[in-house]
């Protein structure tokens, strides 16, 4: 919202700072952040079956690491959700990637009726 002129491909050449301590950076970064979270198991899970275990530890240690920084940076809320978030969805990636194929299976039926 505050570079309406991007619309209309007029860049800014320098951003401007946001204060932290605005509660709503706080609670987008967490709910953009919990979307990225819980979307990161089934991305690696179609990219590559192979390799998603040890992709997912890797991912897991990192994300651990970093959340107390975060919470540090954001007062107030607790972002340990974020690894509940990544765990719950790393149980269930394969019941999510049989729902991703078939809503696949559906829409390609779906753009031949068209």
């Amino acid at each position: 919202m505050k570079y309406t002129n991007i619309l209309r491909r007029k860049y800014p050449k320098t951003l401007r700072k946001i204060k932290v301590e605005d509660e709503q950076i706080a609670k987008r970064f967490i709910q953009a952040s919990r979307g990225w979270v819980k979307y990161k198991p089934l991305l690696l899970y179609i990219m590559n079956r192979e390799t998603y275990r040890e992709k997912m530890k890797e991912n897991h240690q990192k994300l651990k690491a970093g959340i107390p920084e975060i919470n540090k940076l954001f007062e107030g809320e607790d972002c340990n959700v974020l690894l509940e978030d990544f765990e719950n969805y790393d149980k269930n990636v394969k019941k999510h990637y049989e729902e991703y194929l078939r809503t696949n299976e559906i829409w390609d039926k779906l753009k031949k009726i068209n």
